[in-house]
């Protein structure tokens, strides 16, 4: 069994400039994000392969996977003088030393409800985290657009009380339908025609949000059901 200073040892020498792996060594941060994108979507395809087969052997190869990512980014940020595996290794254990006073210090934290809202206390009381500006922009781009808006709303509710009303978002959704079903609508030039899109899928999160329903899970798993329509057609 090999342990995780070996893997180490192997990013070290998949980068080394002299005898490392062409591919690996001319990699950069922003080569990889497609690669660590990819990965994390197979982990979490991993994850529904094992509920549905009992098969956990895939699960842990994606994980391994995605761990390379993690280790190939900290390797090229050490060579980079940036900071080293050691230094992001030691930043999260101190991270969850600071954001679980319930485990680790003297605040009691009875259920996930409690315990979540002492890691929000202590994530708020950090340098900088209540310092933020917009906390809605605050959320990172590079989300899925269905789950960063979805998420936009939820930030929008906690910070400013502005809370997803079903209803209204409702009836904005079956206005935009009727400008649709419209002829005038062809005539659209693209950017228009893109607004019209992309303010029928907000209304959209906006009523998943207001149900409780993970809009972008929504999508997949309509994804895959849509998918199955064509088994029986091959």
């Amino acid at each position: 069994m090999y342990d995780f200073d070996e893997f180490r040892s192997v990013i070290k020498a998949l980068r080394n400039p002299e005898t490392g792996c062409p591919w690996d060594r001319v990699q950069t941060h922003e080569t990889l994000i497609p690669c660590l994108i990819e990965e994390t979507y197979e982990v979490i395809e991993g994850i529904r392969i094992w509920q549905n087969s009992a098969d956990a052997e895939n699960f842990c190869e994606e994980l391994g996977d995605l761990l390379l990512q993690v280790v190939m980014q900290s390797q090229i940020a050490s060579e980079e003088g940036l900071f080293t595996l050691d230094d992001v290794i030691n930043n999260v254990c101190d991270k969850m030393y600071r954001r679980h006073p319930h485990v680790f210090g003297d605040v009691v934290a009875t259920d996930a409800v409690s315990a979540l809202a002492s890691w929000e206390k202590a994530k708020g009381s950090e340098k900088g985290k209540d310092q933020i500006k917009n906390p809605v922009e605050a959320v990172p781009v590079s989300f899925p657009a269905l789950y960063r808006y979805q998420k936009m709303l939820k930030k929008a509710a906690k910070h400013y009380g502005r809370e997803c009303g079903r209803e209204a978002a409702a009836e904005r959704l079956q206005k935009l339908t009727e400008e649709v079903k419209h002829a005038e609508c062809e005539s659209y030039d693209a950017a228009q025609k893109q607004k019209l899109v992309a303010d029928l899928l907000k209304q959209v999160v906006e009523i998943s949000a207001a149900l409780d329903v993970n809009a972008e899970d929504a999508l997949k798993e309509a994804c895959v059901s849509f998918g199955r329509e064509f088994q029986d057609l091959k």
